[in-house]
């Protein structure tokens, strides 16, 4: 079976920090939509209205992270990287073995001053401020769903904020982050599925397409799990001691 092309899309990791504390935004989608139920940041597809994305494709990711933030949570960014308001955050590619596919960037961007949060619209019923640290406890007791790029991204931002100290400290300082795609490859039953990423010391003789990082990976990645067991409750490891 042909292994289906993935579209590009961008998420947004609004964030903003209560009390010297991270919180990021997540939404709940419907039921009736694709990933039904499931916590996500602000995002989607690339629509033609961004732009040529064969031409140009950072500036109409950023033109589409900002568009689906202003649609889906009613804050308004600034797509031009002069801005400095976006910061490339991560990118993840959905596996092969999955019936539809996203190449989705990931920006994060502080919630701008005096910006509100605007209620759910079409594709979310529920918006809320979470501390990485509260959602990743919540999916592991199955209160929370949650995809693995989701959570990864979630356990990225807490480690990271933790070590710089603040929001705009980590803005500042995670400026030249190296962003890389990664590609999960996908082992065990369905019932049992395992991800497995690129930084695994396994990932490069495991069967499936997946794209090879250099050595070493950045170092914003060695301090994550190299696997997540995927659809189950307490499913996080702890961050890999580095």
């Amino acid at each position: 079976m042909a292994i289906p092309p993935a579209r590009p899309s961008a998420s947004v990791l609004l964030l903003r920090e209560t009390a010297g504390r991270l919180e990021v935004l997540l939404q709940r989608r419907p039921a009736t939509l694709w990933f039904g139920g499931t916590w996500v940041f602000p995002g989607g597809s690339v629509d033609p209205g961004d732009g040529d994305f064969a031409r140009e494709p950072a500036r109409v990711l950023r033109r589409a992270a900002v568009r689906e933030c202003l649609e889906e949570a009613g804050v308004a960014l600034c797509a031009d990287p002069a801005a400095g308001e976006l910061l490339g955050w991560s990118r993840w590619i959905t596996p092969g073995a999955r019936e539809r596919r996203f190449d989705t960037w990931f920006f994060a961007a502080a919630l701008p001053a005096g910006a509100a949060v605007a209620g759910a619209d079409g594709e979310t019923v529920e918006s809320a401020w979470f501390e990485p640290e509260a959602a990743l406890e919540a999916a592991a007791s199955a209160r929370m769903l949650l995809m693995g790029p989701t959570r990864l991204n979630l356990l990225d931002l807490q480690l990271t904020h933790a070590l710089h100290g603040g929001l705009a400290r980590m803005l500042v300082a995670e400026r030249s982050r190296e962003v890389v795609p990664i590609l999960p490859r996908l082992v065990g039953a369905p019932e049992a599925r395992v991800a497995v990423y690129p930084w695994d010391p396994d990932y490069a003789a495991l069967p499936g397409e997946g794209i090879a990082l250099r050595a070493p990976p950045p170092a914003h990645l060695r301090r994550l799990p190299s696997r997540l067991a995927l659809g189950a409750a307490g499913n996080l490891p702890p961050p890999a001691a580095r």
